[in-house]
């Protein structure tokens, strides 16, 4: 009889989709009696147990994200059903895997790429001696059948991994699709960086799945490493993409931006609608002494340039990593200020990992690196940065998500990063702020109050202050109380009382300014002038913003 599989893993979040056991259960559910279900780390564990005790062998695909999560579940499956079996695979389990495989808990441990091994081991169980990369214990012994062996991407051929999902569930999940695997850089903090051979989906393949996660799903993920390498596949894929996406499709890419073909800029400017697109940017450092150190690539003057050439086209998301060998804090907050000044949508500032495998993680001792030894592996301090150093980064960061990337400050900061030290300034507001709100519960007039008192009793700078007050009533679909005392007496102004009878005192704001407003959000220039800074709320969605005359036209048409 064979026994039951269930292929499955933890999520971070439920709208995470794992390609992994899909592919796995497309490969091998005709072989035997397979299953596949997805759970997320917030879950109860004692129900997920319970679930998957119910089989005789249960497999997890385990990240860095989930590791500690699944070893917890696995632990009391054990206790439910102590004969069942226990498989790991993944990257996070496929490198010093001994303390791992010395767990009661857990029985198999495939290393590297699954399908092969997973494939034997289905067709062999219980005789698993032969299983490829498969490391077990037996007669009190740690057993690694080695072998270098790599999948033949091609057999992916004519398969959709998404066919066993219920369609009406992908519009609300991020749709993950690969069409290469492989990466042709070595930067030393990566996994990625190990497998330098690249291995191309036959294209048919790619194209019939992306038109099935159009049909069904809205978030397409590419997950290649970098995405535009060849220039003409780039360009057939982004063009096949506009002949067939449908409304509300939105497609994410990793892309290395400073080899982008010229010809990919330009056809990105003539064809592609702006917000269907969306890149990300690894630039990690823009200290070269920094990426040589770990075998990294990049010009960032080509990076910029890119950038603002597609800017208008592309949502980016930028990425630079805190912590790189030779990087002190003068040179991150140099690589910060020049990256912010790129003013991507969303600019993530990540610490330093010391992921399972990575040559970053062999070298540690070498920079005096110290890491956390559970997930994620995060940096503690190192001969560049020290443990004070790295809570102040930890501040500027939290302050970061907070006003930027949600975005709350949008001009206020753009505004700083224009005229004074961007860094130093979320800095300090990001230490503010932990002083002053409990950690994970404050309220939108918390978030602008605490901009406000910081900035107050650090700057004197009335346009400053006026940029905040309008990014507070810019970004709030019903109006807000006045935390400023800027608004303009309405019932003493002329478009007050001519708007009166269309208008709603709670509808309308008027607030003085001392710089011309179109200056400002085109030409990022600061004039002195004398306006009267109009939000009208039409209820429901963010406020329409004006000039006086204007809004006073739109008003009484």
């Amino acid at each position: 009889m064979q026994p039951s599989i269930l292929l499955t893993t933890l999520n971070a979040k439920y709208i995470h989709i794992n390609l992994a056991i899909r592919i796995l259960y497309d490969l091998n559910h005709h072989k035997g009696n397979i299953d596949w279900k997805e759970f997320t780390i917030k879950l109860d564990f004692d129900e997920i147990a319970k679930k998957c005790a119910k089989y005789d062998i249960v497999c997890f695909s385990c990240y860095i994200w989930n590791i500690s999560q699944t070893l917890e579940v696995c632990k009391r499956i054990k206790k439910i059903a102590p004969n069942t079996k226990i498989l790991l695979g993944g990257p996070e389990v496929s490198y010093e895997y001994d303390d791992v495989i010395a767990q009661d808990c857990i029985d198999y441990i495939i290393i590297g790429e699954g399908e092969i091994p997973f494939e034997k081991f289905v067709e062999q169980y219980p005789a698993i001696e032969n299983v490829p990369n498969l490391v077990y214990k037996k007669d009190e012994k740690v057993i690694f059948n080695k072998e270098n062996i790599t999948f033949d991407i091609k057999n992916l051929e004519g398969r959709n991994p998404y066919q066993y999902d219920d369609p009406s569930t992908l519009i609300n999940r991020v749709c993950y699709i690969e069409t290469s695997r492989g990466c042709p850089y070595k930067c030393e903090f990566c996994l990625a960086s190990l497998d330098n051979k690249m291995r191309y989906l036959p294209m048919d393949t790619i194209k019939q799945n992306l038109l099935y996660l159009m049909e069904h799903g809205k978030t397409i993920k590419f997950l290649d490493r970098t995405f535009n390498i060849k220039r003409d596949f780039t360009i057939e894929l982004f063009q096949f993409i506009l002949d067939n996406h449908k409304p509300g499709n939105v497609f994410q890419f990793e892309i290395t931006a400073d080899i982008v073909h010229p010809d990919i800029i330009k056809f990105i400017n003539e064809k592609v609608p702006p917000g269907l697109f969306r890149f990300e940017i690894g630039i990690q450092t823009v200290n070269q002494e920094s990426n040589r150190e770990v075998s990294r690539k990049q010009n960032f003057e080509k990076t910029s340039n890119v950038i603002h050439q597609l800017k208008d086209r592309i949502e980016m998301h930028l990425d630079l990593i805190v912590g790189l060998p030779l990087e002190y804090i003068s040179d991150l907050k140099f690589s910060f200020e020049s990256t912010f000044k790129l003013y991507p949508p969303e600019l993530q500032l990540g610490f330093l990992k010391f992921l399972k495998g990575t040559p970053v993680r062999e070298k540690y001792e070498n920079y005096g690196y110290k890491f956390d030894p559970e997930p994620p592996y995060q940096i503690i301090e190192s001969n560049f940065l020290s443990a004070k150093e790295l809570q102040d980064i930890t501040d500027l960061e939290s302050a970061l998500e907070i006003y930027w990337n949600k975005p709350r400050a949008f001009h206020t900061l753009k505004y700083v990063s224009e005229n004074y030290s961007i860094f130093d300034y979320l800095m300090g507001l990001g230490k503010y702020f932990r002083n002053r709100n409990h950690a994970y519960k404050f309220t939108i007039v918390e978030i602008y109050e605490t901009i406000v008192e910081y900035t107050k009793a650090n700057f004197e700078d009335e346009i400053l202050m006026q940029l905040i007050a309008i990014d507070y009533y810019s970004t709030q679909k019903s109006k807000p109380k006045d935390l400023f005392g800027f608004e303009v007496n309405k019932k003493d102004t002329e478009i007050f009382k001519e708007a009166n009878e269309i208008v709603t005192k709670d509808r309308l704001v008027l607030m003085a300014i001392s710089f011309d407003w179109k200056s400002w959000i085109n030409e990022l220039e600061i004039q002195k002038s004398k306006e009267m800074f109009t939000l009208y709320y039409p209820g429901n969605e963010l406020p329409k913003i004006d000039s006086v005359q204007e809004y006073k036209m739109e008003i009484l048409s």
